[in-house]
């Protein structure tokens, strides 16, 4: 459901925190999957619910899926497939009690899209500290990945997408996406690279809105044109939506080991 009112075009659903240091896509995908069953939600709710337990099996059956804790974005778009994929859905034992069979036509008609300037693994990031642990063992399994993504012709296109493209679709109704950020950029900490997963929910042109992100992120690196901020779900925050300038959010987003890697995800009306 999207909120039209004080200037905001925003999809609303509950919110989901990490529970680890390393999680933050299972928290995006979990939000992802509450937004798509909206029938067990109150509409326009934003605030954080914890895990009932059905999600808890959800959580444990994504992180399964995986296959590890070094989570790469190939990985949740083989996920998707899997959940808007009726028959793999049944194949891949997907917790299936946990839905509203009233929600089914939901996950079925819904659709993605993965975008990256970059597809496979690039060698240059096994010098990052954020990748170098398991580096060797996540490139076999997420070129592995890449491979069957072809193999199935997932919807996936290998290009460098506008901010301005970008915040169009997730204007829409019914349209989010799940962005990889370097997270020493979001926090302004100056430190190594760190991998984060967020979800673009909407923007927003409210003047207060606007107050908050540049109180936030600053204002001096924004032209004066720009008139709107990003409304972002970030499970590592613990507000259920925040603010954020689109300078800061293009330079989080086109930093150096993010491929910049951005998965649209279209809801059917």
């Amino acid at each position: 459901l999207q909120d039209l009112t004080a200037g905001r075009c925003v999809t609303h659903f509950p919110h989901c925190s990490q529970r680890d240091t390393w999680d933050c896509g299972v928290a995006c995908m979990q939000m992802i999957m509450r937004w798509l069953r909206p029938s067990q939600f109150a509409p326009q709710i934003d605030d954080c619910v914890p895990l009932s337990c059905d999600e808890l099996a959800e959580r444990k059956w994504i992180i399964d899926a995986c296959e590890s804790q070094s989570i790469w974005t190939i990985d949740f778009i083989i996920i998707l497939q899997r959940l808007f994929d009726e028959d793999l859905r049944q194949s891949f034992d997907f917790p299936l009690s946990s839905r509203n069979q009233d929600d089914d036509g939901a996950w079925d008609r819904a659709r993605y899209l993965y975008l990256s300037k970059r597809f496979g693994v690039d060698e240059a990031y096994k010098s990052y500290g954020y990748y170098k642990d398991a580096f060797e063992r996540d490139a076999a399994r997420v070129k592995k990945r890449f491979v069957l993504a072809r193999e199935l012709n997932l919807p996936m296109c290998e290009a460098r997408i506008g901010l301005d493209l970008l915040v169009d679709v997730i204007s829409r109704d019914e349209c989010i996406a799940m962005v990889l950020l370097d997270n020493a950029v979001i926090k302004r900490s100056g430190g190594d690279y760190a991998g984060h997963y967020i979800l673009l929910v909407g923007i927003s042109t409210d003047a207060e809105d606007i107050a908050q992100a540049e109180a936030c992120c600053g204002k001096e690196e924004d032209p004066p044109s720009t008139r709107y901020c990003l409304v972002v779900k970030n499970p590592n925050w613990p507000e259920s939506i925040t603010f954020v300038t689109p300078t800061l959010f293009e330079k989080a987003w086109r930093a150096n080991g993010t491929d910049e890697d951005v998965i649209l995800i279209a809801k059917a009306m």
